[in-house]
């Protein structure tokens, strides 16, 4: 892609099929680091848990600015 190439297209709306009863988790600006801090194991603890704990179907959304890639 050039420079004056548009920018590829991303889909803003996905569509899910969840049955009834299923669950829907969804993680959004975590911001997890190259190193753990006690906040985000807190957090990586909880979430792992959750899941762990899941009975049955479902979808797990990691809906953006889940990891500090810059840092």
């Amino acid at each position: 892609m050039s420079v004056t190439d548009p920018a590829p297209e991303v889909a803003d709306l996905v569509e899910l099929c969840v049955p009834v009863g299923g669950r829907v988790m969804v993680m959004s600006d975590l911001h997890l680091g190259q190193k753990a801090t006690s906040a985000s194991e807190s957090t990586t603890a909880e979430l792992a848990r959750a899941i762990e704990d899941w009975d049955g179907p479902g979808v797990v959304v990691l809906a953006g600015d889940c990891w500090e890639l810059l840092a």
